[in-house]
């Protein structure tokens, strides 16, 4: 399991203008992998390609890919999950204020 002991692993999260949607991923090189996606490495059907994804909004070194696998997680279920509940719910908020008005 080379990949389990790899000596370095970058988890990079990515998005694009509108900031939406997010594309998470793991990589020895960010700045190489980060300059594929932005010239359109990918072939044209691949997500980064349909949703333009070509802005690095964030990344975190680690030392071995089980844990910035284990890093992305966390990540989701600590931050994304609850933002994107949050704004569901403010969003269902405003719409029925809409209709009452």
């Amino acid at each position: 399991m080379f990949w389990l002991c790899a000596n370095i692993a970058i988890v990079y999260i990515m998005t694009n203008c509108s900031r939406h949607p997010l594309y998470t991923g793991v990589t020895r090189s960010v700045d190489r992998r980060s300059a594929q996606h932005k010239s359109g490495f990918d072939e044209a059907t691949s997500y980064t390609a349909r949703y333009q994804i070509d802005r690095l909004v964030y990344f975190e070194k680690f030392q071995y890919v089980r844990d910035a696998i284990g890093g992305i997680v966390a990540f989701v279920l600590a931050v994304l999950i609850p933002v994107s509940i949050g704004a569901a719910i403010i969003h269902n908020q405003l719409r029925l204020q809409k209709r009452s008005n």
